[in-house]
């Protein structure tokens, strides 16, 4: 695990702990989510991807409309129709 993922698993702690997704937090958060080499989603509570950082498209190679919205699992079934498995 890499200090900015460390970083950034505590600041999505301490934001949702607080509620807060406005102001200064947001930023940092953003800043983060996008400048690390860390390849990064987020689901929600049925496993539906809400969001995908760069590394996560650039390791996938799905562009982030291509996953939002989608079961996680979408990459694994691709993946598994092409043998790749």
């Amino acid at each position: 695990m890499t200090l900015v993922f460390f970083l950034f698993c505590i600041l999505i702690q301490s934001i949702a702990m607080k509620n807060i997704y406005s102001g200064g937090e947001e930023i940092i958060l953003s800043a983060v989510w996008e400048s690390s080499s860390d390849a990064m989603r987020i689901t929600n509570s049925k496993g539906i991807v809400i969001n995908v950082n760069t590394a996560y498209c650039e390791l996938t190679g799905y562009k982030p409309n291509e996953l939002i919205g989608k079961p996680f699992e979408y990459i694994y079934e691709k993946a598994a129709q092409k043998g790749l498995r």
